[in-house]
Parts: structure tokens; sequence; C-alpha cells
């Protein structure tokens, strides 16, 4: 009856820790989903902002001109990088050549 008891006891506190675990994983994982949601809301906005100014030509002046007349902050990381709000434009020479989300 105690080896019962005691094994009953053992299995109840491993699947309390099971489910414990499960609900923290839950919360973490809820919380990056709702950063990374938050993080495609900016940049679509962004997009939405800067799309239709720079609808005639993807040079890197047209793409500069475009942000700073939507009022979107223009940082120049690298020759080849140029972030417009939370996008990132790959440039070769002065030609916009690709763009990714991060």
């Amino acid at each position: 009856m105690n080896r019962t008891l005691t094994v009953c006891l053992l299995i109840s506190v491993v699947a309390n820790l099971f489910l414990l675990y499960r609900l923290l994983d839950t919360g973490v994982t809820t919380t990056y989903q709702a950063s990374e949601i938050r993080s495609s809301t900016k940049q679509l906005s962004d997009m939405q902002k800067l799309f239709p100014a720079i609808a005639t030509g993807f040079s890197r002046d047209a793409l500069m001109n475009a942000a700073h007349t939507v009022g979107l902050e223009v940082i120049e990381k690298d020759k080849g990088e140029l972030y417009v709000g939370s996008i990132e434009f790959s440039l070769k020479g002065d030609t916009v050549v690709g763009i990714r989300f991060n």
C-alpha cells in the first residue's frame, strides 16, 4: 500500500512538472509570436508608406528622397546596405538589388 502511494505520488509530481513546463513554453512562444507580429506590422506600414513614393524607380537617391518624403528614418550601415525604417535594402552601386525584412 505504501509503495503504491509513493509511485502514484511520484507520477503526479512528474505529470505536474511536465504541465508546468508546457505552460511556461506556451507563454514564451506567445511572447515571441506577439513580437514577430508587431515587427511584421511595422514593416508592412513602412512599405505601404514607401512604395507609392518610389514607383518610378529604385535608385539609391530616389529611395532616400522617398523615405524622407514619407518621414522614415534612413540609416546607411555599410556601403551596400541601407536601412529605411525597419527594412534593409541591398545596393549595388547606385541601384537597389534586394530587399530584406528582418
